[in-house]
């Protein structure tokens, strides 16, 4: 059997198939990968509402802060967790077929109500973070929780 063609085209065909399988191996690495590049994965640094908070207060004041409310940790995050619960039973309930606008309605007040509970046993530990941020800090707070507003 004759490969066809001179050499310098059998070159390039080895090139050019070099090039087309790289190609595709970095396609496929890359449909493998995407579920993972979308979703960053949480980590306690970069989720919840403390991590929000204290990425806007001057290193010192975030680790005063942090520190009181992991004390009192235990009084909100039960509540925390019955918000996620009580989501995921609006989002069953908004997509149930047949639809049941009273299920709706009965799951969206208890997902409202599981917030107000939180509030209630969040904002006493806040309360008490923000005693031990200086007043330098707590103006970076407010100042950018006003531009999380606009």
């Amino acid at each position: 059997m004759k490969l066809a063609g001179n050499r310098s085209e059998r070159v390039w065909l080895l090139w050019a198939s070099l090039a087309f399988n790289a190609f595709f191996v970095a396609l496929i690495v890359a449909h493998v990968m995407r579920p993972h590049l979308e979703r960053p994965q949480p980590t306690p640094e970069t989720s919840g509402i403390v991590a929000r908070l204290t990425a806007a207060l001057p290193p010192r004041d975030a680790a005063q802060f942090r520190a009181r409310l992991d004390a009192r940790r235990g009084d909100f995050d039960p509540q925390r967790a019955r918000i996620d619960t009580a989501r995921q039973a609006l989002l069953e309930a908004i997509a149930r077929d047949p639809y049941e606008p009273s299920a709706v309605k009965q799951a969206l007040a208890d997902y409202q109500q599981s917030w107000r509970d939180f509030n209630g046993r969040f904002n006493p530990a806040f309360l008490a973070a923000l005693e031990a941020v200086s007043p330098a800090g707590r103006a970076q707070l407010a100042a950018a929780a006003e531009m999380a507003h606009r």
